[in-house]
């Protein structure tokens, strides 16, 4: 497994801990301006998670396209 991919699903798992801990936390909180806060950092943060799983999606795709293209002219070079 490429050190990308085993990082993006460390990233994953994190994020997907951090977001138990949260939600956990808001259903205990009961009604306090500390719940729409950590509500807000919560949503935030599932953005952010999004857009980094997109990015490295879209490296992953380039770094394979580009790997390909370096063994194609390897292969020629033999």
């Amino acid at each position: 497994m490429s050190r990308l991919v085993e990082a993006r699903e460390r990233l994953e798992a994190a994020v997907d801990r951090l977001d138990q801990v949260l939600t956990h936390r808001l259903e205990s909180a009961g009604n306090d301006p500390e719940k729409d806060e950590l509500a807000v950092e919560l949503e935030a943060a599932r953005a952010e998670c999004e857009h980094l799983r997109s990015e490295s999606r879209q490296i992953a795709a380039r770094l394979g396209t580009t790997i390909k293209r370096l063994e194609d002219i390897l292969a020629t070079d033999k």
